[in-house]
């Protein structure tokens, strides 16, 4: 007997070391996706003006990415890079018909999940566009519905459930409507007194104009006085939107995709709450731009605790970046790409948002998941948007629908650099938007007030080097290239193209084939 159990017992051993691994499920994804965050707007990044709590515990128990670049330095193509895995080279309509009008689309990351089974949910901010036509500045709803393309919305897109209160324009925070489908809208009428001049009025009021933005316990009110309470705030409808999104998925895999439009501005929120009554040297500007970090950060919290109510987060990854480079100048009134004398939270990188220099480009991004991404830890490693869709497809084990230029990190969620090949190139094309026109780049001269000839493409190099390619608008051919070691001068201060022709050589090569494809040039 004592034989028989003991070779009983050997054979269970034996069965249980050769038995095939069970794959874990398709996780659960969240991209929640902030607009124009500075780097330097996060306590885990170094702010101290004020906290972000709920961001920072993302990033002390996941993994932080000190070398991840949007798509492109604003809002629209950096978000189209990234739902379609398309770098600024390909980041068009596949086909247009005999008039010119875009007729066929490249794939989405939520068009591929959902071809996957997963549940699919976009919601706040839209401002995708792969035809260049329809990258409008539009200020009102009307305008922007009538300059964009319908089919591009995200409900032909691959979304389930939409709730767009934002697809562009100068509203992001008290809309008139959200919008849920081609017909399908949420009217918002208690928002009817407030627009993009009353939210503007911060900055080009002066600081009583400012001031009546509010009341006296710091509440927003719209023209007519009335308060916050008697108003709908749109990030309160993305967050119960994302709560009823994840409770009535929480069986099936699912991929949020929560576009807040949170930083953007004209700024807005319910409340100036602790910042009320900051003193000098904190303005308007500042009082708002903490609030609002403040919102941004409790959307986060919302988010991440109740993927942990449902008992989700063993199986979810939450990705959290910004889609630019420093944008907080712009909403302040300063010279571009000027430091906040207060905030100090630009970071040492080259210029901001519209122009591909690296400061234009790089960006906060963090990813948690408990058991999935590597706790308590950092990767100086190379990412950008347009890997995103690589990425997605191989946590969900699923093929893309169409071309992509990423490259999924999945490795470097899991803490595997070693497996991750070094980047060879990654690229950024200029735009025609007129606020991409920049100055040469001469690292000698100060960048304020320079003559603005050109729109600089850019590539990083072996995730390493970063070179410019100075196009004099509108001729298509590189005049001059720049090359900086950003690892060890990330603001870009000393030009090495002539003592390293190789490098230079290299990069020329990679805008030589920008050449009548960017777009702006040719499509």
């Amino acid at each position: 007997m004592r034989s028989i159990a003991t070779s009983l017992a050997l054979f269970l051993v034996l069965l249980t070391r050769t038995a095939p691994a069970v794959p874990a499920p398709p996780p659960n994804i969240i991209f929640i996706l902030a607009d124009d965050l500075s780097y330097g707007d996060l306590s885990c990044f170094g702010q101290t003006n004020f906290a972000t709590p709920n961001i920072d515990r993302l990033a002390d128990q996941g993994r932080i990415f000190a070398n991840a670049y949007a798509g492109g330095p604003w809002c629209a193509p950096s978000r189209t890079s990234l739902l379609t895995g398309r770098s600024s080279l390909h980041r068009k309509p596949l086909a247009r018909d005999a008039h010119g009008r875009p007729v066929k689309f490249n794939p989405t990351v939520a068009e591929m999940l959902k071809a996957a089974g997963y549940a699919t949910c976009a919601l706040g901010k839209w401002h995708m566009a792969e035809p260049e036509e329809t990258w409008n500045f539009a200020k009102t709803w009307a305008e922007q519905k009538a300059a964009e393309i319908p089919a591009e919305m995200p409900w032909h897109r691959g979304f389930d459930v939409c709730r767009i209160g934002y697809r562009a324009g100068n509203n992001p925070y008290y809309p008139h409507q959200i919008e849920c489908g081609d017909t399908e809208e949420i009217p918002l009428p208690q928002n009817a007194n407030v627009d993009g001049d009353w939210l503007n009025r911060y900055l080009h009021g002066g600081p009583a104009a400012a001031a009546a933005l509010f009341d006296a316990h710091g509440r927003f009110v719209d023209r007519t006085g009335k308060d916050s309470s008697q108003l709908r705030y749109a990030e309160d409808d993305y967050r119960a939107a994302a709560l009823a999104f994840m409770e009535t998925n929480r069986n099936r895999p699912f991929f949020l995709y929560y576009a807040t439009p949170l930083m953007h501005g004209p700024l807005g929120v319910k409340e100036l709450g602790e910042f009320k009554d900051r003193a000098q040297p904190w303005t308007w500007p500042h009082k708002l731009w903490a609030a609002m970090a403040g919102e941004l950060d409790r959307s986060v919290g919302v988010i991440t605790r109740e993927v942990e109510r449902l008992g989700l987060a063993t199986n979810t990854i939450i990705l959290f970046a910004s889609d630019n480079g420093y944008a907080e100048w712009g909403y302040f009134g300063r010279a571009e790409w000027t430091d906040d004398p207060v905030f100090k939270n630009k970071g040492p990188w080259n210029r901001g948002k519209f122009v591909t220099a690296n400061g234009g480009v790089i960006v906060p991004f963090i990813a948690w998941g408990p058991g999935r991404v590597a706790a308590h830890s950092r990767t100086d490693r190379a990412i950008s948007f347009y890997d995103f869709l690589a990425t997605a497809g191989e946590l969900a084990r699923t093929p893309p629908l169409g071309p992509t230029d990423g490259v999924s990190f999945v490795p470097l969620l899991e803490g595997r650099d070693q497996d991750q090949p070094v980047r060879a190139t990654l690229v950024w094309a200029h735009t025609s938007n007129y606020l991409s026109m920049t100055d040469d780049f001469d690292p000698s001269v100060p960048a304020t007030g320079k003559p603005k000839k050109y729109q600089p493409d850019a590539v990083l190099l072996d995730e390493r080097w970063y070179a410019l390619g100075l196009r004099k608008s509108p001729a298509p051919a590189p005049l001059t290239i720049r090359v900086f070691d950003i690892t060890a001068d990330p603001g870009c201060r000393h030009d090495l193209s002539a003592r390293r022709p190789d490098l230079a050589a290299r990069a020329a090569a990679e805008f030589q084939k920008m050449d009548g494809v960017v777009i702006g040039l040719s499509e």
